[in-house]
């Protein structure tokens, strides 16, 4: 169902520095939104990397690449330096879209994004909405292995979270914790949102048909899904599955990703494992594929302990109703408070001594079940965090052309946010591209 738009329409530049579309978590998170604010009435223009994975159409928005540079040979360049090209041609699709378009408002998603778009507001002067999506003193130290690379991206990052949010007129972020995180590197009060990830329709799930999967053999399923990349921790998850399947010997692990590729991502851990009976690595290139999978286990875990990111797998998650496992860290962040599923995070010994008392207590695991619903319905639903969104933009287009620097003139009450109330959620309406949620 469309929104009502109670604000004047707006055309704004959505700014994501990565491969879109994508079943990547963020870049959902970024479609959803973006169809969100077009749904309301909004020109909605994407400035993406000139690759994707399409495997769904994106609805009422428009998608804008780099028109250089996007050949094949663009691939047999390092990494580092293919994202370089690619973030210095966006800048350039941006202000030739700002231009063209006549856009009035930037928004621009993760650290990258915000370069990008900064540029774009130095030069037109356009006001820029920044859309946190972690901090990066937390989780940049993930994507690297030795101590000293560690240590070294920790400062990187510390300096990026106390320098990069300023540049935007606001900053919104997914949690409070985020938003203390930014707030204690100095980060004013005033110029700092906190504007959930909208939950799937629990209606979903029963509108979607049943397809036939054969699971691994186990009566006891532990199941994951989502990308096999490093920060996950997905080796903490397979080294307590071990631990537990030497305990509970009908326990089985079931792994789903859309990566085609992800025996070059997964875990040696994982690898060593793989061709067992009790053990599964499903690609499904779509969350409607992936959700039979999913329906089918008896637990489902989120292993990673980087704690700023909002992971959305957790939203699919609760979606389903089913017993979610997850570390401390992230638990803390995202408000969770069913402490019986909460393991430390890296600790492979607790995560499997929760998974061991759930696969021996039915009624412990009915418990979970019933503490994911509540986590769902305390969630805002994607019409609520468009709204707040429109709100946010209207406000900081028209505070920016009437020369004020702070948000300090915007009711509280507007936002309907931080103090939403459990939402009451309405049955698919085929508006909503659930397929791509992954």
């Amino acid at each position: 169902m469309n929104g009502t738009n109670t604000t004047s329409a707006l055309r704004i530049a959505v700014v994501a520095a990565c491969p879109f579309p994508s079943a990547r978590g963020s870049q959902v998170l970024i479609r959803e939104l973006a169809e969100g604010l077009a749904s309301r009435g909004h020109e909605v223009h994407i400035v993406a990397y000139p690759v994707g994975e399409h495997l769904v159409p994106v609805r009422g928005i428009v998608v804008h690449r780099p028109r250089w540079l996007t050949s094949g040979r663009m691939e047999r360049l390092p990494w580092l330096v293919r994202k370089s090209l690619w973030d210095v041609l966006l800048v350039m699709t941006l202000c030739r879209v700002v231009r063209a378009k006549k856009i009035q408002l930037l928004h621009a998603h993760n650290y990258e994004g915000l370069f990008v778009a900064c540029v774009a507001k130095w030069l037109l002067g356009c006001p820029l909405v920044y859309h946190a999506h972690n901090v990066l003193n937390d989780e940049l130290p993930t994507y690297f292995r030795k101590r000293w690379s560690r240590w070294l991206m920790g400062l990187v990052g510390e300096a990026g979270d106390r320098l990069v949010p300023r540049l935007a007129d606001v900053a919104v972020v997914l949690s409070a914790a985020q938003r203390d995180a930014l707030l204690s590197r100095g980060l004013p009060p005033d110029r700092i949102i906190v504007v959930p990830p909208p939950v799937p329709d629990l209606g979903e799930g029963a509108a979607r048909s049943r397809t036939n999967v054969r699971m691994p053999a186990g009566e006891f399923v532990v199941g994951y899904a989502g990308n096999l990349d490093a920060y996950q921790d997905l080796g903490v998850l397979v080294r307590a599955f071990c631990w537990l399947r030497e305990r509970h010997s009908a326990a089985a692990l079931l792994l789903v990703t859309h990566d085609r590729d992800w025996t070059r991502h997964a875990p040696r851990e994982l690898l060593a494992l793989v061709g067992r009976p009790e053990v599964k690595v499903v690609v499904c290139r779509s969350f409607a594929e992936t959700r039979p999978w999913l329906s089918g286990a008896d637990v489902l875990v989120c292993p990673r302990g980087s704690w700023s990111g909002f992971p959305i797998k957790l939203l699919n998650f609760a979606s389903l109703q089913k017993p979610i496992v997850l570390s401390a860290a992230v638990a803390k962040a995202i408000g969770w408070s069913h402490g019986a599923t909460v393991f430390q995070a890296g600790n492979e010994a607790d995560l499997a001594s929760v998974l061991l008392r759930l696969a021996e207590n039915p009624s412990a695991r009915a418990g979970a079940a019933d503490a994911a619903s509540r986590f769902a319905n305390g969630l805002p639903s994607l019409e609520m965090v468009s709204e707040a969104l429109e709100r946010l933009m209207s406000w900081t287009w028209w505070l920016k052309w009437r020369g004020v620097r702070r948000l300090t003139q915007i009711p509280e009450h507007r936002w309907g946010v931080d103090s939403h109330v459990p939402t009451s959620y309405k049955p698919a309406d085929g508006r909503r591209e659930d397929e791509a949620r992954a």
